[in-house]
């Protein structure tokens, strides 16, 4: 999957959650918020998310929102920090 795609992936299941989704954002938000890379965002800080762990994050690997990539199912993580969780 191109990255665009994961992009727009992300953002939709943002926008409308299912609670499959939502329950691995959760797994993958949990190990991404205790992560050196994940860092506040200059336009993130000002977005919301129910998963509060990661609210304003970015992968500064990638430079991905936390709240769309942790969302994309397609997507993986940079450092293979989510590998364990599949």
């Amino acid at each position: 999957m191109s990255v665009l795609k994961e992009i727009v992936e992300g953002w939709a299941n943002f926008m409308f959650p299912s609670a499959e989704i939502e329950d691995e954002a959760r797994k993958r938000a949990k190990v991404c918020s205790k992560c050196d890379h994940a860092v506040t965002g200059s336009i993130m800080r000002f977005v919301g998310d129910d998963i509060e762990c990661i609210e304003g994050l970015v992968c500064d690997l990638c430079d991905c929102p936390l709240s769309a990539k942790t969302r994309s199912m397609d997507s993986k993580c940079e450092a293979g920090k989510w590998d364990s969780l599949s």
